[in-house]
């Protein structure tokens, strides 16, 4: 071929390539315009609501609870990709895929070789121009399949949610996962303020990260010691309703969400379960008597061990008989018929009322998801055996942070406090905003009163007659050197199969310094099998972080 043949052949070639690319373009560009403009405007409406940092939650002490990491999706072109099968090869140890060997003959085909398939045909797609192969990689992760120098990936760089104290606060923070092709909040603190943190705006929560640490730590340890199936411990600042600790266990680590095959570890039981609280519910009776001065602490009543309602009879724990008890007594003592005796002077309806001022049977508004709001339907039946039953806890059911709100009322001189947990909402600005609307005055979110539900003066008796429980009474484990403890003990059983069984909750309810109190504590043990009765394991527990209490926020001792 002469030198001109061959300029001639060379562009030939040029104009036949140059007129490949051209009809590439009008295909991509004009033909099948629509088709790759809704391609790119679906991954963009899917993968975009990730890209945006998301706003970080911390402890009242600033200590990060949800946080960003930097992450990388890994992409592919594969209209880029020469040979689809080698760049799976390739990727398949960094996807967990297995290759097929060629040559071998695959008796069983494994999940993985399918995916290893499924792979190679994504890739070897030449109209496809967006596949993504893995979310949430590593930057090590990244840096280790970019050195392989592939031709026809790539990276986005996006956030990755990361939850340095795992399963401590778990069921409060929630979790940031994929649902229905997106990610978004779930449960927790990540759903009810979703929007706020998509947004940037950043959480300070009212729970001191410390306190926090040691109160797990002691549950798991009482779980362990009085084989328990469960437990909730929930610490409120008396005063003002702020949670300063909630611990549910068994809990779950958020960052392996995507792991955990028992969905309901991700509810928060202290505000989701509802149980019979048993003779702690003896002080809403008791208060009640008192606020309707049809009872006085030196009120006498004559107990015969048991109170017959038609063909029912109910009997004291251990069947015992008092004879004649003072009110007083009845919580030193834990006795039923006491309870029941100031139930019939109340009547159902103002019981009913005073049970409902108390927050029982209604939300709490506390900034978390799936809050439960107890059941008290038997209190509005006219036989007399649902106020009886009612009068010592059983019957009706309450959650943990409904029944520890409810005795924080009596500790702060009858005022009902709504719980809250967000301290401060930060927007990206540095504006400080209110978790319930609104501007925070000061930087600070203002407790909310809900109502005054018994006078100063009959919280004052009714906190006599509970530290009389913990200095003269039968929860005498529960004392604090150098403080006085009001409290009350129940041992429930735990109705099963409309009846009741063997099995019992074990709690706690208490506030302390009883003087002047600041803190108040609810501690609940499922079904322990060691120790038959709530002072014998919730007691101590509260003894356990009452001292921790008392320490961490240097307290004066009230007494020598």
């Amino acid at each position: 071929m002469t030198n001109q043949g061959r300029i001639k052949f060379l562009l030939v070639c040029i104009f036949i390539f140059i007129a490949l690319i051209v009809l590439r373009l009008f295909q991509i560009q004009i033909i099948r315009h629509e088709f790759y403009k809704k391609e790119i405007q679906k991954r963009i409406s899917v993968d975009e609501t990730f890209r945006i940092k998301r706003g970080d939650i911390f402890s009242s002490d600033k200590a990060p609870l949800a946080i960003n990491l930097m992450s990388f999706d890994l992409i592919a072109v594969p209209a880029y990709i020469e040979n689809g099968i080698e760049i799976a090869s390739r990727l398949a140890p960094y996807l967990g895929f297995k290759e097929e060997v060629s040559g071998k003959q695959v008796i069983e085909e494994t999940e993985e070789t399918k995916n290893f398939k499924d792979l190679v045909l994504r890739l070897s797609n030449k109209n496809d121009f967006y596949e993504l192969l893995a979310r949430d990689l590593t930057l090590d992760q990244m840096r280790q399949i970019e050195d392989l120098n592939l031709k026809g990936l790539n990276f986005e760089t996006k956030y990755r949610r990361y939850y340095p104290e795992k399963e401590i606060f778990g069921q409060i923070t929630g979790f940031f996962g994929w649902s229905n092709q997106q990610q978004k909040g779930q449960y927790g603190l990540e759903e009810s303020f979703d929007k706020n943190l998509n947004e940037g705006d950043s959480l300070t929560l009212t729970i001191n990260s410390s306190l926090q640490f040691f109160v797990n730590e002691k549950l798991k340890e009482a779980l362990e010691k009085y084989e328990a199936e469960s437990g909730v411990i929930i610490i409120l600042d008396s005063r003002t309703g702020e949670i300063l600790s909630m611990v549910s266990l068994p809990s779950f680590d958020p960052n392996q969400y995507s792991k955990i095959t028992d969905f309901s570890l991700f509810r928060n039981p202290a505000i989701s379960d509802e149980f019979e609280p048993g003779s702690i519910f003896k002080l809403i009776t008791m208060a009640a008597g008192l606020a309707e001065k049809k009872i006085t602490p030196e009120t006498t009543y004559i107990d015969a061990g048991e109170v017959k309602i038609g063909n029912q009879v109910i009997k004291n724990a251990g069947n015992k008989i008092y004879k004649e008890q003072s009110m007083t007594n009845v919580l030193e003592k834990s006795i039923n018929t006491g309870a029941i005796f100031v139930a019939n002077k109340l009547g159902i309806n103002s019981f009913r009322d005073y049970v409902q001022k108390f927050g029982f049977g209604s939300l709490t508004g506390v900034e978390l998801p799936a809050e439960e709001k107890g059941d008290l339907s038997n209190l509005n039946q006219k036989e007399e055996i649902y106020l009886a039953t009612g009068s010592f806890g059983q019957g009706l059911t309450v959650t943990p942070l409904q029944m520890v709100a409810a005795i924080s009322t009596i500790a702060n001189e009858g005022k009902l406090m709504k719980p809250f947990i967000v301290k401060e909402i930060k927007k990206t600005n540095g504006d400080i905003i209110s978790a319930r609307g609104g501007s925070a005055e000061g930087g600070k979110i203002e407790p909310g009163v809900v109502r005054q539900v018994i006078k100063k003066e009959v919280a004052a008796d009714l906190t006599k007659m509970m530290v009389a429980v913990t200095e003269i009474g039968h929860v005498k484990s529960a004392q604090i050197p150098g403080f006085f403890v009001a409290g009350k003990t129940g041992t429930a059983q735990i109705p099963e199969k409309g009846g009741y069984s063997e099995k019992t909750n074990h709690s706690f309810v208490g506030f302390l310094p009883a003087q002047a109190p600041i803190f108040t504590v609810l501690i609940k043990l499922k079904n322990p099998k060691k120790g038959k009765y709530a002072e014998s394991t919730a007691a101590p527990l509260f003894s356990e972080i009452g001292k921790f209490l008392v320490e961490s926020y240097n307290l004066e001792p009230e007494r020598e």
